[in-house]
């Protein structure tokens, strides 16, 4: 059986997310079906990993050259692809591939160029997306507050949850964050005949496979093609911590309360420097703990001259962020699902700020079920951090929701659901494409 997998490669948190899948199918084939599991990329820093796990790289245009993908695609507010040209050759470069392999099954995490590609060029083709939401009509209706990008969004969340309510699915799937129009657009001019009104139309498929807890969704009223897996995050075989400067950090004879910060690669110098203003008052030197400065954020050196809190080692190295969670009494971090993912199963309360809608809604459910505080991008600034920093390790309510996280997170067998759901439908191509329709929730 030959098995595609297509996703943003050169976004960490999809390529890790996709390895995972193709190292889960792998081992849960059936002894008798052989399988070829190839990626779809069009360049990027996952490929040697990928190639050094004993999957094939099937190359694809056009190459990514950008270091930040978004820069290439012009995404924009709406537009995962914000360049119609760009659109159409990605659309181009997919179809080409798809028509040329003929895979029995195609793998897509969050990318609707690869969905709607293989309805144009291989409909045969059985489709298995996973994604870190539930991206079907139904999830609108989970949906309670607007948008930081809204102006509605200043609304008391109350008020917020009552608008929600009044309003129908249909004008919720017309919300302009859902359109992607510009892809749309791309397909139509391309041959294209399927409705593609909004991202649930274009992530079409025939399971989905939902890197989330259940507990934070409705879970029963999706049905049975929806599929919650719990987190599709990497192993690592890394238990400890062996950076002399961290180890010090976190060291008992610091008696101070300790914090993990850490915005990932999509946070902004901006952001990180309220963090540090914080660290930096009066209130910031009671604490210690360790920063982790990716260079896409800001060079080192200079976010080391902001800091002058003695007590927290910065570093822009890769950290086993699970272990490093276990030892924090809380994290101060974006709304990555990645990210959050890591601190449940290390036990840690989260300070967190959202830098777009999907950020949102995983920092909402943490704060939701009592184990975060999510500040808005406009409200982040060192006071209101400082604010949440007090809370959460104040007040113990906090520790032990992240507790009963931790525990969910500890009795969730990814690996076991995905591995069986997979190749339930996948297992027999021929009997899966004649019997089943396609899903439209």
């Amino acid at each position: 059986m030959k098995i595609l997998i297509s996703t943003i490669f050169q976004d960490a948190g999809e390529a890790t997310r996709a390895l995972r899948m193709a190292g889960i199918i792998r081992r849960y084939a059936p002894v008798d079906k052989p399988v070829d599991i190839a990626f779809v990329s069009r360049g990027g820093g996952f490929n040697q990993l990928a190639e050094d796990s004993g999957f094939r790289i099937i190359s694809a245009k056009p190459h990514i050259t950008h270091a930040n993908f978004h820069d290439e695609f012009h995404t924009a507010f709406g537009d995962l692809i914000g360049d119609l040209q760009v659109a159409k050759a990605l659309l181009q470069g997919e179809i080409e591939v798809y028509k040329r392999e003929s895979p029995d099954v195609i793998v897509n995490g969050f990318f609707p160029v690869s969905t709607i590609a293989r309805r144009m060029a291989c409909s045969s083709a059985i489709g298995i997306s996973f994604l870190p939401l539930p991206l079907v009509r139904r999830f609108t209706q989970e949906v309670t507050r607007f948008p930081e990008e809204s102006a509605l969004s200043r609304l008391p969340e109350s008020l917020q949850r009552a608008i929600m309510r009044c309003i129908p699915t249909k004008a919720k799937c017309a919300n302009p964050a859902l359109r992607h129009r510009t892809l749309a657009r791309a397909a139509y001019e391309m041959g294209c005949s399927e409705k593609l009104d909004n991202i649930f139309d274009m992530l079409s498929s025939r399971c989905y496979l939902i890197n989330d807890y259940s507990i934070f969704y409705d879970a029963d009223s999706y049905g049975e093609n929806v599929v919650f897996t719990g987190p599709l995050i990497p192993q690592t075989t890394e238990s400890s911590i062996s950076d002399p400067g961290v180890l010090k950090a976190l060291s008992l004879s610091n008696h101070r309360k300790k914090v993990f910060c850490s915005l990932g690669s999509v946070g902004s110098k901006e952001l990180l420097q309220e963090i540090v203003a914080m660290l930096n008052s009066p209130q910031g030197l009671d604490l210690g703990g360790v920063i982790r400065v990716p260079k896409e954020t800001c060079d080192l050196a200079e976010a080391k001259r902001m800091l002058h809190n003695r007590h927290m080692y910065m570093t822009d190295s890769f950290l086993p962020a699970r272990h490093l969670c276990r030892q924090v009494d809380a994290v101060i971090c974006h709304g990555g699902q990645g990210t959050l993912q890591t601190a449940i199963q290390g036990g840690a309360p989260v300070i967190g700020v959202a830098m777009q809608p999907e950020q949102e809604i995983n920092l909402q459910h943490l704060a939701d079920f009592g184990a975060a505080i999510k500040i808005s991008r406009r409200h982040w600034n060192a006071v209101n951090i400082g604010t949440a920093v007090d809370r959460v390790l104040s007040e113990p309510g906090f520790r032990i929701q992240s507790r009963k996280l931790e525990l969910i997170a500890e009795n969730t067998d990814t690996e076991k659901i995905i591995g069986t759901r997979f190749w339930k439908v996948a297992g027999d191509p021929k009997r899966v494409r004649q019997n089943l329709p396609a899903v439209d929730l």
